[in-house]
């Protein structure tokens, strides 16, 4: 499946891939195009199921207090998913998160949330979505990787009737600037469109970055993402004259994701000895 097959890589990305919306606790909020959120990618590795998304997107659950007054959340067919509880001592998120604080830079922007079965039987199965099989995923073709693509959904490019909100997921096509190998913690992908492109890519936080398996039949997943340019389109207008980036640029960072990669994160995090 190369990558330029987008109609097939598309529907592959967005069966493995959900928006998390930063909603008030009870969803006194409501739900509204306007409602930021990250993305949440599924990952099934040795047979458990997680939902892998930002370190960062985890740590806007709450104030500069430090008082939790949002709860990442996932919408699906009249339920709607809150990750978090409160237990006796406050609100305790069900993520997992890799950074001690916001300010924390010395780990990486990760946080997993591990999911039942009845999370994917009553809401996975009935969105029709499903999980990378990590273990037994085909091999990136990590020498001859020369571009890749990274996916998720945007916050500023939602859509609203009076019933539903639609998150549409972006797709972006572009050059690797840097190697990718399993050696790598980071990596980055960058292109210069011939126009304009108008798209705000934050978001798209926690969404995969994907990469031609070595058999080409397949694409693999390669990365995470953690950080786009342009980001929101308030800071974009904020930019000095200075800057690097023009209107025509896309800029995305992630981390390199393996087996051997993953199975750190998730001991880190305690989920696995």
């Amino acid at each position: 499946m190369p990558l330029d097959h987008d109609r097939e890589n598309g529907l592959m990305a967005v069966s493995v891939t959900e928006p998390l919306y930063l909603s008030e606790h009870f969803m006194r909020d409501g739900h509204s195009a306007e409602k930021a959120n990250g993305t949440m990618t599924y990952i099934r590795f040795e047979g458990h199921l997680f939902g892998v998304t930002c370190a960062h997107v985890y740590f806007q659950q709450y104030d500069e207090s430090g008082v939790a007054s949002k709860c990442l959340t996932a919408f699906g067919d009249r339920i709607v998913y809150q990750f978090g509880t409160w237990v006796e001592s406050g609100y305790k998120s069900h993520f997992r998160s890799m950074r001690n604080s916001a300010g924390d830079t010395s780990n990486p922007d990760i946080a997993i949330v591990f999911l039942d079965e009845a999370y994917e039987s009553i809401h996975m199965s009935r969105k029709s979505k499903s999980a990378i099989n990590l273990s037994a995923m085909g091999e990136p073709n990590w020498k001859g990787a020369s571009m890749c693509m990274a996916a998720g959904f945007p916050t500023e490019h939602k859509t609203q009737t009076e019933q539903i909100v639609s998150a549409e997921l972006l797709q972006v096509i572009a050059e690797c600037t840097t190697p990718i190998s399993p050696g790598r913690e980071k990596f980055s992908l960058f292109s210069c469109l011939s126009e304009p492109h108008n798209v705000y890519l934050s978001g798209m936080s926690g969404g995969p970055i994907f990469c031609d398996s070595v058999n080409e039949e397949e694409l693999a997943l390669v990365g995470i993402i953690f950080e786009g340019t342009p980001g929101s389109s308030e800071q974009w207008r904020a930019r000095g004259d200075s800057s690097f980036y023009t209107d025509n640029d896309v800029h995305i960072s992630g981390y390199t994701v393996t087996a051997e990669i993953f199975r750190g994160w998730l001991v880190a995090l305690g989920y696995y000895n």
